[in-house]
């Protein structure tokens, strides 16, 4: 008896997160990664990609719940330096990290929003990298 009350208390607990997390959804990406990372470009150390930031995105897991956070670039202001190079890379293991999207900007552009998801109760740790082009 007290068994069968945990299992419906956890399955409605289960279908109201789901249902959340649903209705939340925002707007489509304009790069979505297909992994847990998105790099855009392979080697920075070639001709023309200068680091223009680098920093280390990392927020706790939410209990049962998924965490949504965007992340932008410049964090104000504005920048004249276009954006020739995105790296994210997920710092969990096995695939247990989070998810990068970018929402604004980009590639070719002066700003980048990031979309970042956690999977359910999980934590997320993100390193971004982004590069422009070396001055002449």
């Amino acid at each position: 008896m007290a068994l069968s009350l945990y299992v419906l208390v956890f399955s409605v607990l289960l279908l109201v997160g789901s249902a959340w997390s649903s209705s939340a959804e925002l707007e489509e990406p304009l790069a979505r990664a297909g992994s847990h990372s998105l790099i855009t470009c392979q080697d920075t150390s070639a001709a023309g990609k200068k680091l223009l930031f680098s920093t280390t995105f990392a927020r706790s897991a939410l209990f049962l719940q998924v965490r949504k956070e965007r992340f932008n670039w410049p964090a104000s202001g504005f920048s004249s330096t276009v954006i020739n190079c995105i790296k994210v890379t997920d710092e969990i293991p096995n695939n247990y990290g989070g998810y990068v999207e970018i929402t604004k900007g980009g590639l070719d552009s002066t700003y980048v929003e990031f979309l970042f998801t956690s999977q359910w109760y999980k934590r997320m740790s993100f390193s971004i990298e982004i590069y422009g082009p070396t001055p002449f």
